[in-house]
């Protein structure tokens, strides 16, 4: 499940529980409406309380940090979860989120 609070013009967005395919759509729809939000300078991903993850979901944040880069926005990424991180060691991608 992913968590959105916005406090001034930091974005602060929780993943937790299981991030799963069958609520992915919501998600994007969240951080659609919330990047379209032009008093937001920087992004927060916190991974902390995350169960479980699959592809869809690491697209979404794949997609989320791309964007944030083309927008010109700060981005601070805590991958704090072994889940997170053992995803990232499975595609080979760990580098993008140093």
């Amino acid at each position: 499940m992913i968590k959105l609070r916005k406090e001034k013009e930091l974005l602060n967005v929780k993943l937790e529980g299981e991030c799963l395919i069958y609520t992915v759509e919501e998600a994007y729809d969240k951080l659609k409406n919330s990047m379209s939000n032009p008093e937001i300078t920087q992004i927060a991903i916190d991974t902390k309380g995350l169960e479980s993850i699959d592809t869809s979901y690491l697209q979404l944040i794949i997609s989320l940090c791309k964007s944030v880069k083309e927008q010109g926005l700060k981005l601070n990424i805590k991958p704090e979860s072994e889940i997170f991180d053992e995803i990232l060691g499975l595609y080979g991608i760990s580098s993008l989120f140093s």
